[in-house]
């Protein structure tokens, strides 16, 4: 699971250089679409993947955990939180590594918090 390219087009560092591309940045924004309906769009992507890949997969219940899924190898789980972006800058995909706590604020994970910060960087 430490190789990046295993996931396809699920990512941990995914870079976008102009120079190689030829386009500018803002001839690559389109229309942001509905957040919401993207995270929920990553979700089913991300299940479907790791499913082909061989992992039991589980979500916790509720909203309250840090992290979105549970991934079972058969020999380890892993807590999977999972974020999506279309944020792109001419050197790659903008993802902010936080959450929110009803009345105080933003926390960045930490290992404490999660196994695996796994990451959608594309408009699909």
């Amino acid at each position: 699971m430490t190789n990046g390219g295993e996931w396809g087009s699920f990512t941990a560092v995914s870079i976008v250089l102009a120079e190689l591309t030829g386009l500018r940045e803002d001839a690559l924004r389109k229309p942001r679409r509905n957040p919401k309906r993207r995270g929920e769009l990553a979700e089913a992507a991300f299940l479907l993947k790791a499913q082909n890949m061989g992992f039991r997969v589980a979500r916790p219940w509720g909203d309250s955990a840090r992290y979105d899924f549970i991934l079972d190898s058969g020999g380890r789980f892993w807590r999977v939180q999972l974020k999506s972006t279309e944020v792109l800058h001419s050197r790659g995909y903008e993802v902010q590594s936080i959450y929110g706590v009803y009345g105080r604020g933003q926390s960045e994970y930490t290992a404490d918090d999660i196994d695996v910060l796994v990451v959608r960087n594309r408009a699909g």
